[in-house]
């Protein structure tokens, strides 16, 4: 795999954090001297970070275990200060400060940190850690930096974190943190900064984020957020210097159904409502609340919302459709290039005019990929340390076979040769999760990747985060397959019908099961 200048402008950005973050260092203004003596709680808390992450792997984990060795397999007490990232104030002697960064730390962060209740700076960014952040975290209100972005973090941000009194900056990007944003955020009056991006994070923002008053940013791009009230609106985009929503994707939470001249079918919560009939359509994308249908040079492309359609381009041949962000992406093919339509501003902008024959165009969470074949992977979009469109190649090489979007991740299958490998924009870096037997399909549902192997070999689950795979299902052939809300929607063909799997439960239910041909199915966020 090739290093993008993706990666150098990645780099840039971190040093001006580890600067930012020396500064801030600066700035608390405590005394330090080494040999301090912190009590036997605090010392057991570092001990529990040290297991908890694999210690032993750290690249600099200097100090921690130097000779003479206490009887808990650690240099002896009074030598705190000397341990990487370490930082003892010896006025008091307690734990003041905790700096690991790009260190490979890996693993959870345990619960007995809650112990270090003098620590003013935690930063534990740009390492491993898995897991959730644990709520103990809450007891630690002497915080006054707390930087755990560029991790594979997962679950809630929780509601304890307003407990951080004096909290002035919390970096929590680029992780895979779900759920809503606890309304108890806006408890953190001292904040100056609060970065959130590159998430999971779904649902309405609480009113109580526009108590963050202070100057700095609150940035939440690239989630799958949303608000109907102005007054959050006008404050994030104020907070942002933008338009905030312009980088949200909203999850799909219902699932919509091509049944030829039977129509075009949603299906939510147990019940199918049919919202067109009329000429078979030719593509269908979901994008924000829209749902595009691509009816042919002859009718047009026409948007849904709100239980009407408006027809919004009529001309030449439609070729591809996918979204961005809360927009919808045409391909019109090499002679006129690729668009972004505005549908709240009616408006089309073009984004790619070269003639370069292309295979897949997806979206990543605010990132539009594109497979230029023997030019590689390009991406399109604003990402954390770009405020201006841009494009960039992070790939050149074996013309990949399929491209999907897993969370903030792309799924690439390069074929039985090469495997599959996941791409995280976040690092920069590829990494094989699979090589073996040819997939037939592969799809993302519910924060992990459903791959096909056919009828020989079955449908499995990956979980990413712990690097499994299991089997779910093991049969007649799959025909399609789309994630949406939690489940897996699966169709085995007009003689099984359609089915939804949940994995939580492993449960299978058919939700379809009339002898009437389909084409697509495609997720799509119900149209309130």
């Amino acid at each position: 795999m090739t290093v993008s200048s993706f990666q150098k402008k990645k780099t840039k950005t971190n040093l001006l954090k580890i600067s930012i973050i020396a500064l801030v260092i600066l700035l608390i203004g405590i005394a330090f001297n080494a040999n301090a003596a912190i009590s036997p709680t605090e010392r057991a808390a570092l001990i529990a970070l040290y297991n908890s992450t694999n210690g032993d792997g750290w690249a600099d984990n200097s100090g921690w275990k130097t000779p003479p060795l206490a009887g808990d397999g650690f240099s002896e007490p009074g030598t705190e200060d000397d341990w990487k990232g370490i930082v003892v104030n010896n006025l008091e002697n307690t734990v003041a400060e905790i700096i690991s960064y790009s260190n490979q730390l890996s693993g959870n962060i345990p619960p007995e940190i809650e112990n270090l209740t003098n620590l003013t700076m935690l930063i534990l960014s740009d390492n491993k850690l898995t897991g959730n952040i644990p709520p103990e975290i809450g007891n630690m209100t002497n915080l006054v930096l707390l930087s755990l972005e560029n991790n594979m973090l997962t679950g809630s941000i929780p509601a304890e974190i307003g407990n951080f009194s004096n909290l002035e900056i919390l970096w929590l990007a680029n992780n895979q943190l779900s759920g809503t944003i606890p309304p108890e955020i806006g408890n953190l009056n001292q904040l100056y900064e609060l970065v959130a991006f590159g998430n999971q994070l779904t649902g309405p923002v609480p009113l109580e984020i526009t108590n963050l008053t202070r100057p700095g940013p609150v940035d939440f791009r690239f989630n799958h957020l949303y608000t109907d009230n102005d007054t959050i609106r006008i404050f994030l985009n104020q907070k942002l210097g933008d338009d905030w929503e312009r980088y949200q994707t909203l999850l799909n939470d219902a699932l919509s159904v091509d049944f030829k001249t039977n129509g075009v079918w949603t299906y939510d919560s147990g019940s199918w409502t049919r919202i067109y009939i009329g000429i078979d359509p030719e593509k269908l994308c979901a994008f924000n609340t829209h749902f595009a249908m691509d009816l042919g040079t002859a009718q047009g492309l026409y948007a849904y919302e709100s239980g009407s359609w408006s027809r919004i381009y009529k001309g030449v041949t439609i070729e591809k459709m996918s979204r961005l962000n809360k927009n919808l992406v045409v391909d019109f093919g090499n002679t006129y290039g690729i668009y972004e339509y505005d549908y709240s501003v009616n408006t089309w902008e073009r984004i790619y005019s070269y003639s370069s024959p292309r295979d897949e165009v997806v979206d990543v969470v605010g990132r539009l990929v594109v497979d230029f074949k023997n030019l590689g992977l390009w991406v399109y979009g604003r990402d954390e340390d770009w405020f201006f469109s841009h494009w960039y190649r992070f790939y050149k090489g074996t013309d990949p076979e399929k491209v999907v979007p897993f969370g903030n991740m792309l799924a690439v299958d390069f074929g039985t040769a090469i495997g599959l490998y996941l791409y995280d924009f976040n690092t920069d870096t590829w990494t094989r999760v699979y090589k073996g037997v040819p997939i037939e399909k592969l799809t993302e549902f519910d924060g992990k990747l459903a791959v096909d192997f056919g009828t020989t070999h079955g449908l499995y689950a990956y979980e990413h985060t712990t690097d499994t795979w299991t089997r779910i299902y093991k049969g007649v052939a799959i025909e399609k397959m789309a994630g949406f809300s939690d489940k897996l929607a699966v169709d085995f063909g007009t003689v099984y019908g359609i089915y939804e799997y949940d994995f939580t439960s492993n449960t299978w239910t058919r939700i379809y099961k009339y002898q009437v041909e389909r084409d697509e199915i495609v997720s799509l966020n119900i149209f309130n």
